[in-house]
């Protein structure tokens, strides 16, 4: 057999390039050529960049060390019937914040994600951790006793063994919402400070919310994995499965005249969109059916038991698809 070696030269050169294209802080690096990298062009991003920079770098009373920026998983349920067509835009595109609610636009956010998705992307996720030139920093399970109060405050309670290790009250203020539609796998970017805050007699609670949450952190990003146990006086207890990408914002004060440049900080938010888009990738079926039908493959032996191996099922993934 004739093989023709130029060809072959030509296939690794193309590999090689293909991995060299992959930045170094993107967190599951396995997910990045899957992506569509056509949602990095619309308008909306660097709009978007633009404006969490000046909510950073021009508001002088910003103090970094109270700074949040998260994305949260969900879906953008639209209600009213001026925008009842945005369900059907098979565009990546920004949903519009109007001044007044008016009935007719209105639309929710709901955060999380279906158990199945959210197991999907944990276990990929931890998967890649467990890589050793991953780099990822795997963060213990830790417990929360969280207490939502209708003024915005918020007591947040770090529980071990049974016993108060940290208590937090916070209340997030300058609040600006970012919400990005994504043909159902939509994410709400916000940004905030959080300010130390305490509670008074008068402060009547909303919600208490009981939390279980798994972090992965990789350079500037942190991932959270949170199972929330939420209930009130006036409605049954609720179980979601939320996932949120936060940047931490020690990385920015750290290197501040570093990031002041504009270029510097658009660069680093362009990858926190693609980290999100990736993290998506995870429940696309292209991914995971290669993933699990790589010979000797282990992925149902972790942490999560035996949760997939009774919940997926190829043949039934392959007719949804």
């Amino acid at each position: 057999m004739k093989i023709n070696f130029q060809i072959l030269i030509y296939i690794e050169m193309d590999k090689l390039q293909q991995t060299k294209k992959i930045p170094s802080n993107i967190i599951i690096k396995s997910a990045f050529n899957l992506f569509e990298k056509n949602s990095q062009r619309f308008p909306y991003l660097y709009e978007t960049i633009h404006e969490l920079y000046n909510f950073i770098f021009q508001n002088n009373d910003i103090d970094l060390d109270e700074l949040e920026i998260e994305a949260k998983f969900g879906k953008f349920v639209f209600r009213g019937i001026g925008v009842q067509g945005y369900e059907y835009i098979k565009e990546v595109f920004r949903v519009p914040i109007w001044e007044t609610r008016d009935q007719a636009f209105k639309y929710d956010f709901v955060s999380g994600l279906d158990e199945e998705k959210f197991f999907l992307i944990w276990n990929f996720v931890e998967k890649e951790a467990n890589i050793p030139q991953s780099n990822i920093r795997k963060i213990p399970p830790k417990n929360y006793k969280e207490i939502h109060y209708k003024s915005g405050k918020r007591l947040s309670q770090l529980i071990e063994n049974n016993k108060i290790i940290r208590e937090d009250i916070i209340k997030k203020e300058k609040k600006i919402h970012f919400n990005i539609r994504n043909n159902g796998n939509d994410f709400r970017i916000t940004s905030c400070i959080e300010k130390k805050n305490e509670i008074f007699d008068n402060d009547e609670t909303t919600i208490n919310r009981n939390k279980f949450r798994i972090s992965y952190e990789y350079q500037f990003f942190r991932i959270d994995f949170t199972i929330v146990n939420s209930f009130s006086l006036t409605s049954d207890p609720e179980l979601t499965y939320e996932i949120e990408l936060e940047l931490l914002s020690e990385g920015i004060k750290s290197q501040y005249e570093y990031f002041k440049f504009y270029p510097n900080f658009e660069y680093l938010f362009k990858r926190f969109f693609e980290n999100i888009f990736c993290l998506y990738e995870l429940i696309n079926s292209d991914y995971y059916h290669e993933k699990l039908s790589q010979k000797g493959s282990k992925l149902l032996g972790n942490i999560f038991g035996n949760y997939l191996e009774k919940n997926f099922d190829e043949k039934t993934q392959d007719k949804k698809n």
